[in-house]
C-alpha cells in the first residue's frame, strides 16, 4: 500500500456514529448537520489515523511505500460535471467543461492511465481525447505517474504548483517507488490563488505547505441536477514528511487559511485525493438516491469547517508530540 494508505490503517478518530450515508434523506445541509453526529473519520475518511501521535516522531520507511493496488473503482458520475475515474487507492477526477476535460491527478503510471482512466472516461460518456489539462495535486508518483502518458497521447498540458515542480527537479525525490511513472517534464506552473480556466469552468488553485511543500487544493463549482455547490478537493492529508516541527507548523497554518477560504467560498463538499473505504458506499448511496434527497457528498459549509478544524487539531497534536520528544 502507499504511505497514505499505511497511515490510514489505524483505529478511527472517534467511535462510530451515524454514517454520512445514512443521512441521505436529508434535503438540506442544515438538516444534515443537525441530524447527524459529527464523526470526522466518517465524513472525511482520509482523516483516519491523522491524530495518531504515536507515529509523529518517526519518519516513514521505504517499505511503507509499497505500490497502490491498481484495482479500479467504479467509474461514476458524481456531479453533473464531475466524474470519478480513479482506482480504489488513488483518486482521479474529471471535470467536464464546455471546451474539454480537466483531469485532477493521473494515478501511478502510464499503464493505469491507459487501463483505468481512459476506459473509465469512456464508461461515463466522456472522450479521453478531450483531456486538455492534467492538474497534479502534489509531487508524489501515485498522483503524477500517468501524466506524461496523457500529455503525449492527447496533448494535455500538465499543471502543478511552481513549488512542487521544483521538488521534482531535485536530484532525489522525497518518495519514489518502482511502480510509479517518472516525473513529467515541467509544464504549467501555478501559484496560490491562480485560476485554471477551460471553457465555462474556472478552478481556483490554493497552494499550501501541507502534504508536500506545494500541495494544490482546488476549489470548483459542481452541479447536482442543476443546483450549484462549491467543492474543495483536499490535496493531500497524511503527515508523511517525518518529525519536522517547521513542516507541522506550516501545515497547521495552511489549514487555518483554508478554513477561512472555505467559509468565504461557501464550500459545502469536501473530497480527497485518496478515496479510502467510503467511495463504493457513497456511490451506492448515489445510485439509490431518489428525487429530493440530499447528495451523499454534500455535507454543508458547517460540516466542512468541522472537518478542516479537526485536521488542524490533529496536526497540532502531532506537533506537540514532536516537541515533547525533542531532546
Amino acid at each position: 500500500m502507499t504511505l497514505l494508505r499505511f497511515l490510514l490503517v489505524v483505529p478511527l478518530l472517534a467511535s462510530c456514529g451515524t454514517s454520512v450515508l445514512e443521512s441521505a434523506r436529508a434535503t438540506s445541509p442544515d438538516q444534515f448537520t443537525a441530524a447527524v453526529p459529527f464523526n470526522p473519520a466518517v465524513d472525511f475518511p482520509a482523516l483516519r489515523g491523522l491524530c495518531d501521535t504515536s507515529r509523529a516522531t518517526t519518519a516513514p520507511t521505504q517499505q511503507q511505500l509499497d505500490a497502490t493496488g491498481s484495482i479500479a473503482g467504479p467509474p461514476t458520475r458524481v456531479f453533473d460535471n464531475l466524474y470519478f475515474v480513479g482506482s480504489r487507492g488513488v483518486s482521479s477526477w474529471a471535470v467536464a467543461t464546455s471546451r474539454g476535460i480537466i483531469l485532477i491527478d493521473a494515478l501511478n503510471n502510464s499503464e493505469e492511465a491507459r487501463t483505468i482512466i481512459e476506459p473509465g472516461l469512456r464508461a461515463v460518456g466522456l472522450d479521453p481525447a478531450q483531456i486538455r489539462y492534467v492538474l497534479v495535486t502534489h509531487a508524489h508518483g501515485d498522483h503524477y505517474g500517468g501524466a506524461s502518458y496523457l500529455a503525449q497521447r492527447f496533448g494535455a498540458r500538465v499543471v502543478m504548483s511552481a513549488i512542487d515542480w521544483r521538488e521534482l527537479a531535485k536530484p532525489k525525490l522525497q518518495f519514489d517507488h518502482p511502480s510509479w511513472g517518472r516525473p513529467p517534464v515541467r509544464d504549467v506552473a501555478v501559484n496560490d490563488g491562480d485560476k485554471l480556466t477551460l471553457g465555462d469552468t474556472s478552478i481556483e488553485l490554493r497552494v499550501t505547505r501541507t502534504h508536500t511543500p506545494g500541495t494544490v487544493s482546488p476549489i470548483v463549482s459542481v452541479r447536482d441536477r442543476g443546483r450549484q455547490h462549491r467543492l474543495m478537493l483536499w490535496g493531500g492529508t497524511a503527515l508523511n514528511f517525518g518529525p519536522l516541527p517547521e513542516r507541522l507548523s506550516s501545515y497547521a497554518a495552511a489549514v487555518d487559511q483554508m478554513r477561512q477560504i472555505a467559509v468565504q467560498r461557501g464550500v459545502d463538499v469536501l473530497i480527497s485525493t485518496h478515496p479510502a473505504a467510503d467511495t463504493r458506499q457513497r456511490f451506492e448511496a448515489l445510485a439509490r438516491r431518489v428525487p429530493g434527497e440530499l447528495h451523499p457528498y454534500v455535507i454543508g459549509p458547517k460540516r466542512v469547517d468541522d472537518v478542516l478544524a479537526k485536521i488542524g487539531e490533529c496536526v497540532r497534536a502531532n506537533a506537540a508530540a514532536v516537541a515533547t520528544a525533542a531532546p
